[in-house]
């Protein structure tokens, strides 16, 4: 079950272009009970690319368990900044 959702993670993340990480590489660790983001802990990440994990974690359940009803995602998306990128 968490290999799905870290799928599905991992296509949100090509969807909404997450810097640095593909699909494939969004692991669950059975160890730290969290996902890992091309190869760093997500805990590691600032709260804007933590905010991004949680709203795709959240989708991603509804996505695979349609029975889950809805979800609102509001204010923590906020803090995300997209990088500062030369031309």
């Amino acid at each position: 079950m968490m290999e799905s959702l870290a799928n599905w993670i991992g296509e949100y993340f090509d969807l909404w272009g997450y810097p640095n990480v593909e699909s494939s590489r969004v692991l669950y660790s059975e160890d730290d009970k969290d996902f890992v983001i091309a190869g760093e802990s997500r805990n590691l990440a600032g709260k804007g690319y933590r905010s991004i994990t949680y709203a795709a974690c959240a989708i991603s359940l509804l996505e695979l368990y349609k029975g889950l009803g809805f979800m609102v995602i509001d204010s923590p998306l906020v803090t995300y900044k997209k990088p500062d990128v030369p031309e």
